[in-house]
């Protein structure tokens, strides 16, 4: 039973009011520190065609952050429930649940859950962050349905063209 409440939308701080990032955040792939610097608190976005390996990029970095103090959440936006349970199993095999937060919306719910859960999954992760003092990496699966159904809200509201 929840005990707090924490709104889901907040404003992000202006640009100028943010501080350096500098401490890196263990990926476990050797590929990404040569080509990019990843730093805790940053913002990155994997992009990529259909089925080159996005999902298992992003379980492998949530998978080598269980032996460090960062708490993961991640967020599942629009999954078939076997792409969840495949998700949920692996990272209980790897033993990277106990520090991991998922974050479900499923392909047969309504487009305003699939809407609203990439919000509810920042809103994890600022909890954590401002209430706990915990560092946090928050992962989005796949943010194209987020597009796709905040479009649909749009027209059905009849605020698109």
């Amino acid at each position: 039973m929840a005990t707090q409440e924490w709104d889901v939308f907040h404003s992000s701080p202006n640009v100028s009011e943010r501080e350096l990032r500098d401490t890196p955040i263990e990926t476990g792939l050797k590929i990404l520190y040569l080509e990019y610097s990843l730093a805790r608190g940053q913002r990155m976005a994997i992009l990529g065609d259909s089925k080159v390996g996005k999902t298992a990029l992003a379980a492998q970095v949530d998978i080598n952050q269980k032996n460090t103090d960062v708490t993961v959440i991640y967020v599942l936006i629009a999954k078939r429930q076997h792409d969840v349970a495949e998700l949920v199993n692996n990272l209980e095999k790897n033993d990277a649940l106990r520090k991991a937060v998922v974050v479900v919306s499923n392909s047969f719910e309504s487009l305003i859950l699939t809407y609203l859960v990439p919000y509810v999954g920042a809103a994890h992760g600022e909890y954590f962050w401002h209430q706990c003092n915990m560092d946090t990496l928050v992962i989005y699966d796949d943010l194209t349905a987020h597009a796709q159904a905040y479009r649909e809200i749009s027209r059905i509201a009849g605020f698109s063209p």
